[in-house]
């Protein structure tokens, strides 16, 4: 009896041992197409992926090139912008209006950077990403 228990288990234990090294040791998890049992990314999907990697960089570019001036050397910008994007916001909506504001700064220097790009942002007017508001307001918190 418990002898041969034990071998229909050792023998399911290896045969899933062998389903399994036919696999491939990762599959992302994002949109999958499904080959031969085996999920892959979709080309369409990686090129949106790498299409918004690129946005990415290229507004976090701008952001420099906005606040550059404000600064004396490109270490301190790059700090500061990179605070800016991983840093709080607050975010509210009111009506078709996405309001969006960043703490408030203590340095005079980056208050002034700042409110210099929230000038910048909102010189663009209404941006429609298909979303129920068009109008996005940048700024910054009052001190409390």
């Amino acid at each position: 009896g418990i002898r041969r228990k034990y071998s229909g288990i050792e023998r399911r234990i290896k045969n899933q041992i062998e389903r399994r090294e036919s696999l491939p040791k990762k599959i992302n998890l994002f949109n999958r197409i499904k080959e031969n049992d085996l999920v892959r990314l979709s080309d369409e999907k990686k090129l949106f992926f790498d299409w918004l990697k690129m946005n990415a960089i290229w507004a976090k570019r701008e952001i420099i090139e906005i606040v550059k001036p404000y600064y004396h050397n490109l270490r301190d910008v790059n700090k500061f912008v990179k605070s800016i994007l991983t840093g709080r916001t607050y975010v509210r909506r009111k009506d078709d209006v996405l309001y969006i504001d960043f703490p408030y700064q203590k340095s005079q220097k980056r208050h002034e950077a700042l409110t210099q790009l929230c000038k910048y942002l909102n010189s663009h007017g209404e941006i429609d990403l298909g979303f129920d508001y068009h109008l996005f307001i940048f700024g910054i918190q009052e001190i409390h």
